[in-house]
C-alpha cells in the first residue's frame, strides 16, 4: 500500500468555556481525516472535516443508561501506521487494531505483566521484518510492548517516569521512528510535558530539550514525518529535530476543529460552584445552636460554604423527607430541620452543599431481605466488611432512590448536591463479592456512569463527586470504578482527597521533607485533576486534610498549622476552584486563627 505520511493531532482544549468536539484527529497524506469525537465514535472525513462517516465496527461497546442505543467505549489514543494504513487505538481497558482489509477493529489481547488496574492512555505501532510491534503507555504503570499482537507482553523500560510507591507518571504520547540515531522511540508524560527519546543501547529514556512554550501544555501526540518530529500540544503544532536541539512553531496545518460554548445551564452551574471554600459538617452540627457557631467560624476565616450530611454513611436521611423508600427502610431520622438550616445559612451568605452517601448504605442493605445488598460468591449471603454495608451499584433502584432524594433537597433550596461513596468496595475480601444486579456485560465504570448520567438529566443545580486522591491524580477505573474522565462529562465539581497521610511515604518524595511533600501532593494532584477533567471544564475543589493520623499526631501546634497551610499553598499554586476542609469530628483546630481564605466575592 502506498506510503502515507500521517499527522496525529490530539485535541484536548482546556479553554474555558470552550471545548473541542473532535478530541483526536489523524490527517493522512491523501487529505483524509480520521477522528474520535465526544460521542466516542471513530469517524472518517474525505472532504476536510465537513462531513464525517463513522467506522466503529468491532470496537468495545459500553452498556449505560438508558440502554437504548449502541454506545462505544471512549478512546484514549489512536495511531496510524504510516506504510500499511493499519491503525491501533486504545481505551481505558482495551487495545484494538483496525484491519484495512476487513474494515473491522479487532481486539489485541492484554495480559501479564500488565497490571489488572492499568489504564491505557497512549498507543503506537511500528513495522519490522518480524511483524508489527505495538507499544502501550499507561496512566500509572509505565510502558508495555508486544511483538506478536498481544500473544505475549513485556515491560518496556520506564525508569525515567517512575515516581515512587510503585507508580509512574502518565504516558501521554508514543511515537516510533525508523533508522534514526540514537533514539528508536519518543514519548511524553504528565506533568512535565517534556519530550523524551529512548536510547536502545543503554535502555533508558533521555529528556530532550523542550522549549517552555511547548512544555506549558500537555503534549498529546508526537509523529515522525521522515525528516523531523511534529509535536502537538492540543492547540499548537511544533516541529522538532530528532535530538530536540531545534524547534519552531508549525503554522502550515489547519486544524479542522469545531468549538461550541457551554450551555447556559452548565455555565450557570459552574459559576455558582466555583471558588467555594468551606468545611464538612456531620448531621449533629446542622442543629440550631451548633450551626450558628460553625457559620461564625467560617466567616472569621473568610470561607463561604459548608458540606452537610443529608444522607450519611449508614444510609440515614438526616432531615425530614417525604420519600417513601426512606420511610420504608427506616432511614428518615430527622436530626435537624433542613428548611431552618437553609434559612440560617443563606441569610449569612453561605453556600450549602448537601452530601449524599450513595452506595454505602446500611438501611438499603438490610431492606427487604437484603434485596439490594452485595452478595458473597461462596454462599450468596450478604457481604459485609466490618461496619461497611454496601448496596449493589449496578442496581437502578438504588440510582433512582438517591436521585429522588437529591431532587427533594434541590427543591428545598440546597445549592449543590455532593455524591460521596460513588464507587465500589475496596476493602475486605472484595474478590468474594458477587453483583447480582449486573447485566449486559456492564463494567464497574458503566454502573457509575449510568448513575451520573441519570442524575445529570434530573438535577439542575451543581453536582459534585468525591474521589479518592489516586483517582484524581491518575486516570483509573478498574480498582473501584471511579474514572475522572468519565465523571467530568456529567458533574460540575470533583473533590479529590489528596490527604498526604494516605499516600505511600516514597510517592514523589524526592528529597522533600514532610511539609514540602504535603504541599507538592496538593500542587501536583490539583494539576493532574485539572488536566484529566479539563476537557469537560470540570472544576477541581480538593478536600484538605484537617485531621492528624499516625505519626502526625505528634505534631506541635506550630507544625500542624504549617501542615495545614502547606496543603492550601499547594492547591492555590495550581488555582484549584476552592477547597473543603475535612475532619470527621468537625473540630477544625488545625486552622490558624490568622488564616483567611480567598473566597468568592471577597478580598
Amino acid at each position: 500500500m502506498e506510503k502515507r505520511i500521517v499527522t496525529l493531532i490530539l485535541l484536548c482544549l482546556f479553554i474555558f468555556p470552550l471545548s473541542a468536539e473532535s478530541e483526536r484527529i489523524v490527517i493522512l497524506g491523501d487529505g483524509t481525516y480520521v477522528s474520535t469525537c465526544r460521542d466516542s465514535l471513530v469517524q472518517r472525513s474525505f472532504d476536510g472535516g465537513i462531513t464525517w462517516n463513522p467506522f466503529p465496527d468491532g470496537l468495545p461497546e459500553k452498556h449505560i443508561y438508558p440502554f437504548k442505543i449502541k454506545e462505544y467505549r471512549d478512546l484514549s489514543s489512536i495511531f496510524c501506521h504510516e506504510a500499511s494504513g493499519y491503525m491501533v487505538a486504545c481505551g481505558s481497558n482495551f487495545v484494538s487494531l483496525y484491519d484495512v482489509d476487513t474494515s473491522i477493529w479487532k481486539d489485541i489481547p492484554t495480559g501479564e505483566p500488565i497490571k489488572v488496574r492499568s489504564y491505557f492512555t497512549s498507543v503506537a505501532m511500528k513495522g519490522t521484518e518480524e511483524g508489527y510491534t505495538v507499544m502501550i503507555g499507561t496512566s500509572c504503570d509505565g510502558l508495555f510492548v508486544t511483538y506478536d499482537m498481544g500473544a505475549t507482553w513485556e515491560i518496556f523500560p520506564s525508569n525515567r517516569f517512575y515516581i515512587g510507591g510503585g507508580f509512574y507518571e502518565e504516558i501521554t504520547a508514543i511515537c516510533p521512528v525508523d533508522n534514526k540515531e540514537p533514539y528508536t522511540w519518543y514519548a511524553s508524560s504528565l506533568p512535565d510535558n517534556q519530550l523524551y527519546g529512548y536510547d536502545p543501547y543503554i535502555q533508558r529514556w533521555k529528556p530532550l530539550p523542550t522549549p517552555k512554550e511547548v512544555a506549558a501544555n500537555p503534549i498529546h501526540a508526537i509523529t515522525d514525518t521522515g525528516t523531523a518530529l511534529k509535536v502537538f500540544t492540543g492547540t499548537e503544532v511544533y516541529e522538532a529535530s530528532y535530538d530536540g536541539s531545534e524547534w519552531y512553531k508549525y503554522d502550515g496545518l489547519e486544524l479542522p476543529v469545531k468549538r461550541t460554548a457551554m450551555t447556559f445551564s452548565e455555565a450557570t452551574r459552574k459559576k455558582a460552584a466555583s471558588d467555594r471554600t468551606g468545611i464538612y459538617l456531620n448531621y449533629i452540627n446542622g442543629k440550631p445552636g451548633r450551626i450558628e457557631n460553625h457559620i461564625k467560624f467560617l466567616k472569621a476565616h473568610n470561607m463561604d460554604s459548608f458540606v452537610i450530611d443529608l444522607k450519611d454513611d449508614f444510609g440515614n436521611v438526616t432531615c425530614s423527607t417525604s420519600n417513601p423508600v426512606a420511610a420504608a427502610t427506616g432511614a428518615n431520622k430527622e436530626y435537624f430541620d433542613l428548611a431552618q438550616l437553609l434559612e440560617t445559612a443563606h441569610s449569612a451568605g453561605m453556600y450549602v452543599i448537601g452530601r449524599i452517601v450513595v452506595f454505602k448504605d446500611e438501611r438499603m442493605y438490610r431492606y427487604d431481605g437484603y434485596k439490594y445488598a452485595v452478595k458473597k460468591k461462596t454462599d450468596r449471603k450478604p457481604w459485609e466488611n466490618g461496619r461497611e454495608y454496601w448496596v449493589d451499584p449496578f442496581c437502578s433502584d438504588i440510582w433512582d432512590y438517591n436521585i429522588s432524594l437529591a431532587l427533594e433537597f434541590q427543591e428545598a433550596g440546597v445549592d449543590e448536591i455532593q455524591f460521596d461513596y460513588i464507587r465500589f468496595p475496596t476493602d475486605g475480601k472484595i474478590q468474594n463479592i458477587e453483583y447480582t444486579w449486573q447485566h449486559d456485560s456492564m463494567t464497574n465504570s458503566d454502573a457509575l456512569e449510568s448513575f451520573l448520567k441519570k442524575a445529570r438529566e434530573a438535577i439542575s443545580i451543581p453536582i459534585s463527586v468525591d474521589f479518592y486522591g489516586f483517582n484524581g491524580w491518575n486516570k483509573m477505573e478498574k480498582w473501584n470504578g471511579q474514572n475522572l474522565v468519565m465523571a467530568s462529562k456529567y458533574v460540575d465539581v470533583v473533590s479529590p482527597m489528596y490527604y498526604p497521610s494516605h499516600f505511600s511515604t516514597d510517592f514523589h518524595k524526592k528529597g522533600r521533607n514532610y511539609m514540602e511533600w504535603a504541599e507538592y501532593i496538593y500542587e501536583a494532584g490539583t494539576l493532574h485533576s485539572k488536566l484529566i477533567g479539563g476537557y469537560n471544564n470540570c472544576l477541581v475543589r480538593p478536600f484538605v486534610q484537617a485531621f492528624l493520623v499516625g505519626d502526625e499526631k505528634a505534631f506541635s501546634e506550630s507544625e500542624y498549622f504549617e501542615y495545614y497551610r502547606r496543603q492550601i499553598d499547594g492547591l492555590t499554586k495550581e488555582k484549584a476552584s476552592g477547597f473543603t476542609l475535612w475532619n470527621s469530628s468537625n473540630k477544625y483546630y488545625m486552622v490558624p486563627s490568622s488564616f483567611r481564605a480567598s473566597s468568592k466575592g471577597r478580598p
